[in-house]
């Protein structure tokens, strides 16, 4: 899918994914915990890490998501930038850069994975709001 932002994030989720509903749509929430080294003289060191809000759309990535994913694990998200804005409790306005994924990939570097092709009929079940 095309977008106007790409983004590419690679990172381990700092949480296990959270459904949450949004008026008559639902999603799911990751936190991506990107580990950032700068150089140092001639050395390489780390950074502050980088934490990106991701959301998910769509109810076949989300329930997916939701089902295989956990906290620690290694993923590349695909997607793109958005400015989430919302009116706080205070009654000021808030907003946030969030990625908006497109793809959500779990990656092979640390670990193994068996991919299960997944068929509209066999989908994972969804808990609400979905």
């Amino acid at each position: 899918m095309a977008s106007r932002n790409p983004v590419v994030v690679t990172g381990n989720l700092a949480a296990d994914p959270e459904s949450f509903a949004a008026g008559d749509f639902s999603g799911v929430r990751l936190t991506v915990v990107e580990n950032i080294e700068k150089r140092q003289g001639d050395k390489w060191v780390d950074d502050e890490p980088a934490f990106w809000p991701v959301t998910v759309w769509g109810k076949a990535l989300a329930a997916n998501v939701l089902a295989s994913l956990r906290k620690g694990a290694r993923v590349t998200v695909v997607g793109h930038y958005r400015n989430n804005v919302w009116e706080g409790e205070d009654g000021n306005r808030r907003s946030r850069l969030e990625v908006v994924a497109d793809e959500v990939a779990v990656s092979l570097q640390f670990a193994t994975a068996t991919v299960t092709r997944a068929s509209r009929s066999d989908a994972p079940p969804l808990e609400p709001p979905f």
